[in-house]
């Protein structure tokens, strides 16, 4: 994935600034939850260099038809 916005200005105030990121990663199913992890790169010069994120997900039927 790669993410970011652009700035037009030429001297943008902070905050505006054009900022980029992209990420690699991958998920697994395991234990009963999906389990993500990526690495995350700045494209930008107000992003960070590197980074690591990860997470996890469970999925349960919240509404199921009436039967």
């Amino acid at each position: 994935e790669v993410n970011g916005f652009y700035s037009t200005r030429t001297n943008p105030p902070l905050g505006t600034e054009s900022f980029g990121e992209a990420r690699l990663g991958a998920q697994i199913k395991a234990l009963g939850l999906r389990w993500n992890a990526a690495g995350v790169f700045g494209i930008t010069s107000r992003a960070p260099k590197t980074g690591f994120s990860m997470g996890f997900t469970y999925d349960w039927d919240a509404f199921s038809p009436v039967k």
